[in-house]
């Protein structure tokens, strides 16, 4: 899966605590869900549109346990990593390329078969750049996950002169 991960691992005393209440456990994962699902919103504007398959496969996976809680951005389509990342050189399948010409570029159906191969040729000698979107998403993140993680402090302390 190409993913981004936000984790929250406290230390043995915020473990304690997220282990023995539910006044840090509660305001950690919302802490975490927020920061997610802002990730989840840039990934989904930054993600390359052709099909929108790659966008609309983009999710959140939620794990919470003993001292830590989790959440996962990501798609579990094979072709998210390479977008992601780029590709070393290989001869891919032509049949999606040819939609892809006809969608991206316009091309006739007549024409689409030649123009995927001539692609798939070019990408068997280069491979394919980068096109980031989860990465990115991450930095554009980090003003409103800040702002979230300094209010989970401020839920945390006054939860806790509650006790």
């Amino acid at each position: 899966m190409t993913e981004a991960r936000i984790e929250l691992i406290g230390g043995e005393e915020l473990k304690r605590l997220m282990r023995d209440s539910e006044f840090v456990r509660g305001p950690a994962q919302d802490f975490i869900r927020t920061a997610a699902f802002e990730v989840l919103a840039h990934a989904q504007q930054n993600a390359p549109v052709n099909s929108g398959r790659l966008r609309n496969s983009l999710t959140v996976d939620f794990r919470s346990r003993t001292g830590e809680v989790a959440a996962t951005v990501g798609s579990n389509l094979v072709y998210a990593k390479p977008v992601e990342y780029g590709s070393r050189p290989h001869f891919p399948p032509v049949a999606p390329l040819e939609l892809w010409a006809r969608r991206k570029l316009g091309v006739p159906a007549r024409r689409a078969r030649s123009v995927a191969f001539a692609v798939a040729r070019k990408i068997a000698r280069r491979g394919t750049p980068a096109q980031p979107y989860l990465g990115p998403a991450l930095e554009q993140s980090k003003g409103a996950i800040e702002a979230a993680l300094a209010r989970l402090g401020a839920d945390i302390e006054r939860n806790w002169s509650r006790a």
